[in-house]
């Protein structure tokens, strides 16, 4: 048995059939099912979905305490040896991720403000940053919900995404200021092609994404545009809030379609800006 715990349960032998352990790096290669973003995954249970190395680490260390981020120290995609993992927050994780794609010599560090710079000016450096490196969206997603049913949901989004991990470490420590709540995310731009990913920090909840469009518009220049239109999205739906906490759904929302079409139309002409047309 690869895992030592007390208690094994019954499906420990079908998790161990996936791996393979690679005797000159010490690594414990995942050869079953992955995901979308290529992490291993199992089912321990019929309808139950893991990620296989979090599961590995609770295995044999116990459960992965709040707020904590399951880590490898191998820096191998695959690996699920729990001696090749540790616990980090997700500030620590991200910024060890984000910093394996910083290549010397290649990359022109953009230097943050120091701390002790006021407010205004921290606010107006990441509205210069968002002006140029970050993207504002409004789009209503199609999905499903548990029981098989299509739904729209409305989706709202700040996102900066850069390889160096200083601009996106002040990104998060002014959202901390703020108050406002952001997850970090490693993503291609463009799936099709074959390029490295490249790690950001989004804002993505209606409440979070109004503070920090608030505070950041009265030094936004390229984007302000759509940040108005954000804001004046992100209320409307707040109007439309029943007294059980409902929304208007989607379908018959006529008003937000028009706001998603106008924002489609500033990205359009914002692409032909750019490209000098």
């Amino acid at each position: 048995m690869l895992i030592r715990t007390d208690n094994p349960p019954w499906w420990l032998e079908r998790f161990e059939s996936n791996i393979e352990p690679e005797p000159n790096s010490g690594c414990w290669i995942w050869t079953g099912r992955q995901s979308e973003t290529g992490e291993g995954e199992f089912w321990p249970r019929s309808m139950t979905h893991r990620l296989a190395h979090r599961l590995s680490w609770e295995l044999t260390y116990g459960r992965i305490p709040f707020g904590q981020h399951v880590a490898r120290t191998c820096r191998f995609r695959f690996c699920v040896n729990p001696t090749h993992l540790c616990l980090r927050t997700k500030q620590e994780s991200f910024l060890a991720a984000s910093s394996r794609w910083v290549t010397a010599g290649k990359i022109s560090p953009l230097i943050p403000p120091p701390q002790a710079k006021s407010i205004d000016t921290r606010l107006a450096w990441l509205a210069g940053i968002v002006d140029g490196e970050g993207s504002i969206s409004l789009n209503r997603i199609r999905t499903k919900d548990r029981q098989g049913r299509p739904y729209w949901y409305a989706r709202f989004t700040v996102r900066v995404a850069n390889t160096d991990p200083a601009m996106l470490n002040e990104f998060m420590a002014i959202a901390d200021l703020l108050g406002v709540r952001y997850f970090c995310s490693t993503y291609k731009n463009n799936p099709r092609r074959n390029e490295k990913p490249c790690p950001g920090v989004v804002v993505a909840t209606k409440s979070h994404v109004t503070a920090l469009l608030t505070a950041l518009f009265p030094y936004l220049i390229t984007k302000q545009a759509r940040a108005e239109l954000t804001l004046r999205a992100i209320a409307h739906r707040q109007s439309t809030r029943t007294a059980g906490g409902r929304y208007m759904p989607l379908e018959n929302d006529t008003t937000f379609v028009g706001y998603v079409d106008e924002m489609s139309r500033l990205n359009r002409r914002g692409r032909e800006m750019k490209d000098g047309i």
